[in-house]
């Protein structure tokens, strides 16, 4: 029988990890006891309790019960992390022995984190053996429900996990790096249609720029753009569209990136004044947003390198 993790096993779990007795976690929010039922299950937490216990153990507990619940248990969530950090923090000699590791484990049969674990393989293969034909044939074989990615819109019938979108969006960059453009584009615009039809929705009308989604449909947006912007036919309706929405919903995420997007572009049409304008917004955003992450994330990008040229000339 499959064993569903408790918001208490979570609490219990995290309370060891940073080495707090149940006294001490409880200290200024409710008794101790109360922390002990919570931990055996046998008392739910209030919002109100929830909210504290989050704030003293330094983690989204709302956030992690729900990824915990897709993730079955404590130990396959950690080996998620792990797998999620590994592509940036590890060699890829040891990416791929985590991947086969974890392909032997019960945790990663089924469900979500096996997607995770097919998700691992794809950019394995597309970013460190730059097999681009084999990670997209990887990819499909992930994605678990049915798409029709040729209609004009995308289905309004249907939700994509997080991992699917992801999975989804490494289809459309690796056809681009496999010269297939064309196909490549199909795939964007049916994830920005999708994520746009979402954002429509009644249940993302309050705080829905914590979503996963608003985030990823800015990254979408600026693979589009990295890979089509200096084709004849290029249409920047979808920076505009985004960037329209991040503001409405006061969302600063990939706000510097996408307004080098639109620097690019009026620089490309000789509009330099306007470029250089929103050069500056974008240089003064990254310096706010990213702060000591901000010579990575923007000073390095390949988008200043073209202003500069662009505007030399």
């Amino acid at each position: 029988m499959e064993h569903y993790i408790t918001i208490g096993e979570i609490i219990r779990h995290y309370r060891k990890e940073r080495g707090l007795s149940q006294a001490t976690l409880a200290d200024g929010i409710c008794e101790r006891k109360y922390i002990s039922n919570i931990e055996n299950n046998k008392n739910i937490p209030t919002l109100d309790i929830i909210n504290q216990l989050s704030n003293r153990l330094q983690i989204n507990l709302y956030e992690t019960y729900a990824l915990m619940l897709r993730h079955h248990d404590i130990d396959t969530h950690k080996k998620i992390d792990k797998l999620n950090l590994c592509f940036n923090q590890e060699t890829s000699e040891h990416v791929l022995s985590l991947i086969e590791e974890y392909e032997k484990l019960p945790g990663f049969q089924y469900g979500e984190p096996l997607q995770i674990l097919n998700y691992a393989k794809v950019l394995y293969l597309s970013d460190v053996q730059k097999q681009y034909t084999n990670a997209i044939a990887v990819a499909f074989e992930a994605i678990s429900i049915r798409i029709d990615f040729t209609i004009e819109n995308a289905p309004t019938n249907i939700f994509l996990s997080n991992v699917e979108l992801s999975l989804i969006n490494t289809i459309g960059v690796n056809y681009c790096r496999n010269k297939q453009k064309s196909e490549a584009k199909k795939y964007f615009d049916f994830l920005m249609n999708y994520l746009h039809q979402l954002f429509a929705m009644n249940h993302y009308a309050s705080n829905r720029n914590n979503h996963f989604e608003l985030r990823f449909l800015s990254n979408v947006v600026y693979n589009y753009f990295i890979f089509f912007r200096d084709d004849l036919d290029f249409d920047d309706a979808n920076i505009e569209k985004t960037l329209t929405l991040l503001k409405s919903l006061h969302c600063h995420h990939n706000l510097p990136e996408l307004l080098l997007c639109k620097t690019y572009l009026k620089c490309k049409a000789e509009q330099l004044e306007e470029a250089k304008q929103l050069y500056t917004l974008a240089h003064s955003l990254g310096l706010y947003l990213y702060e000591d992450q901000y010579v990575e994330n923007i000073e390095k990008s390949t988008l200043r390198t073209y202003y500069h040229q662009l505007t030399e000339h």
